[in-house]
């Protein structure tokens, strides 16, 4: 069985004949990915030059993400970014997830333009905890791997992600460094090179890790599936971090309803 931890509604890498969700589905059964946790995407024109500059106030296609798990109840799980800046979004984010099928909260720092060690973050992670959702960051610039260690530090109560491991190579040690100080820190693997991902296992163990592909906003399962049989990993921690690390983090057995696959 292979969960996908990090997963997008819409993206690059996918053509305009279908819908987003169905576009992803077929992929993932190309691919042989069992379910995946979905998470929107904020759309930016390549050809604006200032669009990076104008996110603050933008939302993320949260309402795409809605739709595909409501279509495709019990594969795919969602994953809703909620913009600090907003007074209502913390509270649409919970009616969505009175609905069913979310599973985690995600905050973008660099693209709503935020630090971590901002006031203005508290009520997203005070909700995630009392509904018992782990915390998803978009980490790398404007939210680097030590600075999202200083803020589980903070919040010992709380469940992180760090996603995409930093981001690039160098901030895969910092990202170690977060799980040997914090053990309520998870780290996702998506766009991370294998030989980063294989140091991070052999250090932290393979209970710590999220497979994820990115797919199809950044990577593909044809890019990212193969790391896993590349690094010299066991059966036992592949099992771990493709599969059972994710259907324990985010309870996915209850959200299925009893599925036997797992």
């Amino acid at each position: 069985m292979i969960v996908d931890a990090h997963a997008h509604i819409g993206g690059a890498l996918i053509g305009r004949e279908t819908s987003p969700e169905d576009a992803l589905v077929a992929l993932m059964e190309e691919y042989r990915v069992d379910k995946a946790i979905v998470f929107p995407i904020m759309p930016l024109s390549v050809r604006d030059p200032e669009a990076l500059g104008n996110t603050r106030d933008r939302d993320f296609k949260n309402e795409w993400v809605i739709t595909a798990i409501k279509k495709y109840s019990g594969k795919l799980f969602g994953a809703l970014c909620v913009n600090p800046w907003k007074r209502r979004a913390i509270e649409e984010f919970e009616q969505e997830f009175r609905q069913g099928g979310i599973v985690c909260v995600k905050i973008h720092p660099m693209l709503h333009q935020f630090k971590l060690s901002d006031g203005v973050i508290s009520p997203i992670i005070d909700k995630a905890s009392q509904l018992g959702l782990p915390i998803f960051i978009h980490s790398g610039p404007g939210a680097s791997p030590l600075e999202i260690s200083e803020l589980a530090s903070r919040y010992p109560e709380s469940t992180f992600i760090i996603g995409h491991m930093g981001g690039c190579i160098e901030y895969v040690f910092e990202s170690i460094k977060a799980g040997l100080d914090n053990k309520n820190l998870f780290i996702e693997t998506s766009t991370i090179l294998p030989a980063g991902v294989k140091f991070g296992v052999r250090i932290l163990g393979a209970e710590r890790f999220l497979f994820g592909s990115e797919t199809p906003t950044g990577s593909h399962y044809v890019v990212e599936l193969p790391k896993f049989d590349i690094i010299g990993l066991s059966e036992t921690e592949k099992k771990l971090i493709l599969s059972e690390n994710a259907v324990k983090l985010f309870d996915l057995t209850s959200q299925y309803q009893g599925s036997q696959e797992c």
